[in-house]
């Protein structure tokens, strides 16, 4: 139980590793399209972004169970 538990903090632990990665690239990638388009289209492309990523990680964690969508109990050990 214990090293399972331990597995599933490291596991998370990757995540927000990996998401902490990810938001300081964007952040980067902002300041960049700033300094070369006006701040209303970088707001407008950093929105879009998070967007995606939002229903991306919303279609890794839910599926298709007859009429409606619900988490993937398959990945959740």
């Amino acid at each position: 139980m214990v090293l399972e538990l331990r597995s599933i903090l490291l596991e998370r632990q990757a995540a927000l590793d990996d998401a902490v990665f990810q938001l300081r690239a964007l952040r980067q990638v902002a300041r960049l399209l700033s300094s070369c388009i006006p701040p209303e289209e970088t707001e407008q492309l950093v929105l879009d972004f998070m967007a995606e990523v939002f229903f991306a990680w919303w279609a890794c964690l839910y599926r298709p169970e007859e009429e409606s969508y619900a988490p993937d109990r398959g990945s959740a050990r």
